[in-house]
């Protein structure tokens, strides 16, 4: 399939002798076989189209917040570049983590083991997702919601625990609503890493929060959107 989207002008039989099929009608009772439809059949983008995934992405864009690619007037984004050490973390995981409610409820449950243990307030707070919000559909997309840890506590109740490892960070700090953040994040991606000379690190992004008073209602947030990278010139073991 790879080869009849990106060469379209190519006829079938030689696709058929180059993904290693004798002649056209193996390849189009092959072709039939997974895809439901002969090959005759194709156009570009038909497979997306089909996917169950991608029918349910559209739902998924930007979760329901625009995704500005320009700064507006005073978000005077500054990058820098920090290295934060090994944590001990308390985490609430959200699937379907574009419902506000489900977000909430897994905060509350955070926070209030955090007030049994004699932490919280005061204990950083930090989000983070294993998935890509522009390859996963809404309703599988996962957040986790963590709380640091002091070195001494016992990790004991019903929460999850876990060790985020030493990493190099590019960080912005952001305050004000859930729109900068988007900006920020996009200033990070589109307008600094490209001439940075660093590249993201194969791990999840962080938004580390300054503000662990809950008062407010979270309607104002003051957090850094943290990018795990590293210097282009790394060379590592692919």
């Amino acid at each position: 399939m790879a080869l009849m989207e990106q060469r379209p002008q190519r006829n079938l039989a030689e696709i058929a002798l180059e993904s290693g099929f004798a002649q056209s009608s193996d390849f189009s009772r092959a072709f039939r076989d997974v895809h439901g439809y002969p090959p005759s059949k194709h156009k570009k983008g038909r497979a997306r189209e089909d996917s169950k995934i991608w029918q349910d992405m559209p739902a998924n864009t930007g979760y329901g917040f625009r995704r500005p690619n320009e700064p507006v007037e005073g978000d005077e984004f500054q990058v820098r570049i920090e290295d934060l050490p090994a944590q001990r973390i308390a985490f609430v995981r959200v699937i379907g983590a574009h419902r506000p409610d489900r977000l909430m409820a897994a905060l509350e449950r955070l926070l209030s083991w955090g007030r049994r243990r004699g932490i919280y307030p005061g204990a950083t707070l930090a989000s983070t997702s294993p998935d890509n919000p522009d390859n996963v559909p809404a309703s599988r997309y996962r957040i986790d919601l963590c709380m640091i840890l002091p070195a001494a506590l016992p990790e004991r109740g019903r929460i999850s625990f876990a060790t985020m490892p030493a990493f190099r960070y590019a960080m912005v700090h952001c305050h004000g609503d859930i729109s900068k953040v988007e900006r920020a994040w996009t200033h990070l991606f589109a307008h600094w890493l490209p001439t940075s000379g660093y590249e993201p690190s194969n791990a999840p992004y962080l938004e580390l929060f300054r503000n662990s008073d809950d008062s407010n209602g979270w309607s104002t947030l003051d957090l850094d959107c943290c990018v795990p990278v590293r210097s282009l010139s790394y060379r590592g073991i692919l």
